[in-house]
């Protein structure tokens, strides 16, 4: 009701506001001079009439005075004939002047004044509305409390009625019984609960691991993660001959035979691998690509032991085989060969011996030949990106059958990707169980990157113990294949050496 009642005075105040407007306009054009310009003074019947009368006579005195004097009666009586009728127009036009500046302060003044009244209007609004809110405060307070009221009340009834009841007497009506067993702990539901969670739990904890594991672990993740052959498995082995690990010995060769092979005391399955390896590159491409880089994408995944491995199973089969120790910076070849670290590559590179002077025969490995790394030098990359590195490695070419290049990891430094453009292919060495596969495709990429020929990937420390399915299929292999071919471990010994090199191809 208010609402409306205020809507009202707003709608009332703007009719007089519009009043005031038109009026002032026309008021404008009152003090400007622009009285011409008035609506009222074009629709003015005398104005109208006077300003045609005028029109007339100015014209008839004009062609009068064109033939007369103007002092002629007749042009004497037109004149003053002007001038009546021009004064006439000039109080017309006064007066109508006069009644727009009396509309405009009438229209002003009732505008004020309805203003006035839309003020108080308002002040009456805002006082019912300050009113209101302080009775809807108090009309809320007056129900909650008219609410509790109630509620108390209520509960005061109930409290004389049940004050007034008598309590009834308690009768027994069937005595209790000794129960038979325990109610609780269920022992049998509890043990099939356990066992059932247990397993559970178990199981999914084994999953779980298998999901988070991302190395590579078998030939098929090889082939099917990289996109790049499987040549090899090689198993963990010992040198010591006990059978136990002692975190140091792993996959390192023994220079040590009968003149055309090296032996791995803890292992033949460890060098029947390195044969199997062996094989798998000489049919990987053709021709047989002969300077060979060995490499890993990270440290210690045992590309040095392979290496030595494969470069003394290619001399038994009588080819002449020199491993190039290009690791500048952690060389390791000359440790597992047990020969001397000079002169060593370095000193080839820098001019200061030939390649002669630093070839060194591997003992007890007949036509297996090493050149060892040498001293470290402050710069390996320049050094290995120099013109005589190319021209060494072609030396090398054409005085050995395969050049065996043992290289730091790719990821760790850029001198594997500037040997990979000097060589023929390149073996990939990954640590099983070890190594993440985006590991070696990062590898991978930057070998590609650089032009390299990748002939595949070995796997290396392989335990054939902990996956069931190769380990059966490895144990399978080596069980059968040497008792249908040797027949015994007396048999076995009888072989030459020549016989040993044929069944490992």
């Amino acid at each position: 009701m208010n609402t409306s009642a205020k809507g009202g005075v707003l709608v009332d105040h703007l009719v007089p506001q519009a009043a005031r407007y038109q009026a002032q306009s026309e008021y404008s054009l009152v003090k400007a001079g622009k009285i011409q310009d008035l609506p009222g003074t074009l629709q003015n019947p005398l104005i109208q009439r006077l300003s045609e009368q005028l029109v007339d006579l100015r014209r008839q005195y004009t062609q009068l005075t064109a033939t007369v004097k103007p002092n002629y009666p007749t042009a004497v009586a037109l004149e003053r004939q002007l001038d009546t009728v021009r004064k006439s127009l000039d109080r017309a036009k006064q007066a109508l002047t006069q009644n727009i500046v009396q509309q405009y302060q009438a229209a002003r003044a009732n505008e004020q004044y309805l203003a006035q009244a839309v003020q108080q209007q308002k002040a009456v609004v805002n006082d019912i509305a300050q009113k209101s809110i302080q009775y809807n405060i108090l009309k809320q307070k007056v129900d909650t409390d008219q609410q509790l009221y109630e509620n108390l009340l209520q509960r005061m009834k109930e409290a004389q009625i049940q004050s007034t009841l008598t309590s009834s007497n308690i009768r027994v009506v069937d005595g209790a019984e000794l129960p038979k067993s325990p109610v609780k702990p269920r022992v049998y539901l509890n043990l099939a609960l356990g066992m059932f969670l247990g397993l559970s739990l178990g199981v999914g904890l084994a999953f779980f691991q298998e999901y988070m594991d991302d190395t590579l672990k078998t030939p098929d993740e090889v082939e099917s993660l990289l996109r790049l052959p499987s040549l090899g498995v090689v198993p963990s082995f010992l040198l010591n001959g006990t059978g136990k690990k002692d975190g140091k010995s792993k996959s390192m060769v023994l220079a040590q035979g009968d003149g055309h092979q090296a032996a791995i005391q803890s292992s033949q399955a460890a060098l029947e691998a390195y044969r199997s390896l062996r094989t798998s590159i000489l049919l990987s491409a053709s021709p047989v690509p002969k300077v060979l880089l060995v490499t890993s994408p990270l440290p210690s995944e045992g590309k040095t032991t392979t290496v030595i491995n494969l470069g003394s199973t290619l001399a038994s089969l009588g080819s002449r085989v020199v491993i190039l120790d290009c690791d500048m910076r952690r060389p390791n070849c000359h440790r597992s060969l047990k020969i001397a670290n000079k002169p060593g590559f370095v000193s080839c590179l820098t001019g200061r011996v030939s390649l002669a002077e630093a070839t060194i025969t591997v003992p007890g490995v007949a036509n297996l030949f090493a050149i060892p790394c040498g001293p470290i030098p402050p710069n390996p990359a320049e050094i290995l990106s120099s013109p005589t590195a190319g021209e060494l490695l072609q030396q090398l070419r054409s005085e050995y059958d395969y050049v065996l290049v043992d290289s730091p990891p790719v990821l760790s430094v850029t001198d594997a990707r500037i040997l990979a453009t000097l060589t023929d292919a390149v073996v990939l060495v990954v640590r099983a169980y070890h190594t993440p596969f985006d590991v070696v495709r990062r590898a991978r990429s930057l070998l590609y990157g650089a032009g390299a020929r990748i002939l595949g990937v070995a796997l290396n420390d392989v335990d054939i113990h902990r996956d069931g399915y190769y380990g059966y299929k490895y144990s399978y292999y080596y069980r059968y294949g040497y008792g249908y071919g040797y027949g015994s471990d007396q048999a076995a010994e009888e072989n030459s050496p020549e016989d040993n090199a044929t069944a490992g191809s």
